[in-house]
């Protein structure tokens, strides 16, 4: 999974929970990674395919790796020196690993997404779309949240602003259904209120400011510095009282899952 221009090799005994540099320094001798100077590890394309083909890297052999790539992405606002390296990564995880769907995997393709929008790396969030809506599709436990987290992204890809806000108003009426209010639901409903503005309904974005003011208020341990933009947009909607936005009737046909 190391990107094709090499990675620090610091940053890759934390990220592989390795003890030590002992394990890297065997497999340099043996000649199946290579240093790429500025004391960077790197891998022939050629002995990456054999090993690929070899070893068949899944889930459980690359569980550290991925939960730290995870955790790392949690902090999107951060800017990683390295950070392109990282999204390669995640590209090479989502291609390459074998995976049966687990929900942590499923847990990996939402939380990496995130970071792909903010360095609008439009490669890296197509395929971790189109591999979430395979894993969802093939696992009908999906919940609600996991639902909703689709269309919200879909929607977040989508340059035409009225699909971006039929899509949002499908994840908003899909996450209202969860009995418990998290992050998710916060974030979808502030992008709803995004797109209501962006398709320049005032009216119905004030609502919508009204109602998530309200919930950062009573979830405060999930305020962020969009809350600000909460707040800006309350105050310019002159006190309006959130009301239920109604669903679509159908959105466009490549975004159904089922």
């Amino acid at each position: 999974m190391v990107p094709s221009q090499g990675i620090d090799r610091s940053v890759w005994i934390h990220l592989t929970g390795l003890k030590n540099a002992n394990g890297l320094n065997d497999l340099i001798d043996m000649g199946l990674i290579h240093l790429t100077g500025d004391d960077k590890i790197g891998i022939h394309p050629l002995i990456r395919e054999l090993i690929y083909e070899e070893l068949r890297p899944d889930e459980i052999m690359c569980k550290e790796l991925c939960e730290e790539i995870r955790k790392m992405c949690l902090h999107v606002a951060e800017d990683l020196t390295w950070r392109n390296s990282l999204m390669e990564m995640i590209q090479n995880i989502v291609n390459h690993m074998e995976t049966e769907g687990s929900k942590d995997y499923l847990t990996f393709l939402q939380d990496t997404w995130p970071y792909m929008q903010k360095y609008n790396n439009a490669k890296g969030r197509e395929i971790i779309l189109r591999k979430m809506e395979a894993v969802m599709k093939d696992n009908r436990d999906g919940n609600l949240k996991d639902i909703a987290l689709f269309y919200d992204y879909c929607a977040n890809t989508e340059t035409d602003p009225r699909i971006n806000l039929q899509l949002e108003l499908k994840a908003a009426g899909i996450i209202r259904q969860e009995p418990v209010v998290g992050p998710a639901t916060l974030n979808i409903f502030n992008n709803l209120m995004k797109a209501y503005f962006n398709n320049n309904m005032l009216e119905e974005a004030g609502k919508c400011a009204a109602n998530l003011a309200c919930l950062y208020d009573r979830y405060p341990e999930y305020k962020g510095h969009d809350s600000l933009l909460v707040q800006k947009a309350v105050e310019s909607a002159d006190g309006v009282r959130f009301q239920s936005c109604h669903r679509p009737a159908s959105v466009n046909d490549k975004y159904k899952l089922c």
